[in-house]
């Protein structure tokens, strides 16, 4: 197989995706702070899972420093729990990676 400029950068691109972690963080949400926290992950690109009276639990996967930075401007607001995976892979197709 020739490997050519555009096939290496596919090849990074799907590695690239392989250093993210995926976190989905609970924060408290009172009704004065609720327009704040979406702000800032409208900012982050983070999604919004959940919404009750009380919380809003997002979702985001990225590099662990981007998602400690977003955990760091979280905190003020109050962070209830966080459910962290570590590095995931899958392979595409019926292949399998064993």
């Amino acid at each position: 197989h020739k490997i050519n400029l555009q096939t290496g950068k596919f090849i990074l691109h799907q590695f690239e995706g392989l250093h993210k972690l995926w976190d989905t963080p609970k924060v408290s949400a009172t009704p004065s702070t609720r327009r704040n926290i979406k702000d800032l992950c409208d900012i982050m690109h983070v999604k919004i899972d959940d919404v009750s009276a009380a919380t809003l639990t997002v979702e985001l996967a990225d590099l662990p420093q981007q998602i400690n930075l977003f955990l760091e401007m979280l905190r003020p607001f109050g962070i209830v729990e966080i459910a962290r995976t570590g590095l995931i892979a899958v392979q595409k197709g019926a292949a399998s990676m064993n």
